[in-house]
Parts: C-alpha cells; sequence; structure tokens
C-alpha cells in the first residue's frame, strides 16, 4: 500500500478534543508528509504466484509429501554443490600458491647458473 500523506485542514477537519470544547488548544503545523525513500530500492519480497492445483487446495496429502521429499532433495544438491566449490576454490588457491614457489625457484636457479 502507498504511505498515507498528512492531510490538508480543509480536506480532513480536525477530530474534536475529548475533554470538550473548552479544552486548551495546541498549535499544530501542517506539512506535505511525502516519502523519502525511493521505493525500488526497498525490494519488499512479494508473496510467489501459486498456479494449479495447489492454488484450490486440491492437492493431496500424497502429493505434498512428493514436493516436500522433491524440495529437500534440491536443497541436499545445491550443499553438495557448495561443498564442491568449496573445495575447488581450497585446491585452486593451493596449486597457484605452489605454482608461485616453484617460479621462485625457477628464477633462483636462473639466477645462481647464470652468475
Amino acid at each position: 500500500a502507498p504511505p498515507q500523506a498528512v492531510c490538508d485542514e480543509t480536506i480532513a477537519p480536525p477530530t474534536p478534543s475529548p475533554h470538550g470544547p473548552d479544552s486548551p488548544k495546541i498549535p499544530v503545523q501542517v506539512q506535505d508528509g511525502g516519502t523519502q525513500t525511493d521505493s525500488f530500492e526497498l525490494g519488499t519480497p512479494r508473496a510467489a504466484v501459486i498456479k494449479g492445483a495447489a492454488a484450490t487446495g486440491a492437492c493431496t496429502r500424497q502429493e505434498e509429501e512428493e514436493l516436500a521429499t522433491q524440495i529437500r532433495e534440491a536443497v541436499r544438491q545445491l550443499e553438495m554443490a557448495r561443498q564442491r566449490q568449496t573445495k575447488a576454490k581450497a585446491g585452486e588457491k593451493k596449486a597457484l600458491e605452489e605454482i608461485r614457489k616453484r617460479d621462485e625457484l625457477i628464477t633462483q636457479l636462473r639466477d645462481e647458473l647464470g652468475a
């Protein structure tokens, strides 16, 4: 829902005081209360659109269990892929360090041979 702005007194008259008309008046300054945030930056999550049998509640208990099993399997596969990626990055880092050490050794040996 869009944010509510403060209304002008001509549009929305002030509500009467619950203490009666003779209660002291508090000075009020009415301003335009526009938003200061770009709504594009908020990124509010939206509910997923459900289609087919799930939208009407026509899914059977067995279908729901099968979907839950598929979701668990997908999550397990995702976790395994993340573990493989972590190991691959560690292996790559180790290999690059080994290459750097060998390059230094080669450079050192060349300098010794050339001297």
